[in-house]
């Protein structure tokens, strides 16, 4: 067994203690399967009724846990896009039943991966949104192999979301890319880097999140899961 890779549950919250005590700031990181929201099953969960509560265990512990959260930063992760324009596009239950989860705690910035390229998406500003600073930001980043280049759902994007950033760099040449996230006290700052040369080619930044302090019912379901 790798000691490198530690995955203590399906999903799981990663948090920074040190950094709490060392800085003026809390930052928690959600790591979620998006498998199992999108009602996939498994060797080990194959009835539909395992199926559907995974995806309602998964929900009422994701909710629970944000509605609880103190940081000031917060970064949720999953394998799949909610928004992408390339190849699988949009993930539409997950933008029926995770955004909304995402914006009503003011989460920072959403990760995944899937499409093999970098992408940056973001709410389109709209200055009669009260609202539109504490939106989640977009970060597809599946550079790590196989880069592939197709914008084939470009066209594909609702209304309010719009793709600032695109790179996928291909050929023998290509060592592909990453992202890294840093804190600034009052902001957390994404960087998109070229995997070859170690430059940054783009970078976007959020600042901390309004804490909306409403704790709700572990026992209650989530809006998700009715």
């Amino acid at each position: 067994m790798n000691s490198r890779w530690k995955f203590p549950y399906f999903w799981y919250k990663i948090n920074f203690p040190e950094m709490e005590r060392l800085y003026d700031f809390k930052v928690e990181i959600f790591m979620i399967d998006t498998m199992a929201l999108q009602g996939f099953g498994s060797k080990d969960f194959s009835s539909k009724e395992e199926i559907e509560n995974r995806k309602f265990e998964q929900y009422q512990w994701l909710e629970f846990e944000l509605a609880n959260s103190e940081a000031d930063f917060i970064v949720v992760a999953g394998h799949h896009p909610i928004f992408s324009i390339s190849t699988h596009g949009p993930t539409k239950i997950l933008v029926d039943e995770l955004l909304p989860i995402l914006e009503k705690y003011n989460v920072n910035f959403y990760v995944c991966g899937h499409d093999h390229q970098l992408q940056f998406l973001k709410y389109k500003e709209n200055n009669n949104d009260s609202k539109f600073n504490q939106k989640p930001q977009f970060v597809v980043a599946g550079m790590a192999t196989l880069p592939n280049p197709r914008r084939a759902n470009r066209n594909s994007l609702p209304d309010y979301i719009e793709n600032k950033f695109f790179y996928s760099k291909t050929g023998l040449k290509s060592h592909g890319g990453y992202v890294q996230f840093v804190i600034y006290g009052d902001k957390i700052r994404v960087y998109y880097i070229d995997a070859k040369t170690d430059e940054v080619i783009y970078s976007s930044s959020s600042g901390k999140r309004v804490i909306p302090g409403k704790v709700v019912d572990n026992d209650k379901p989530c809006r998700a899961c009715s």
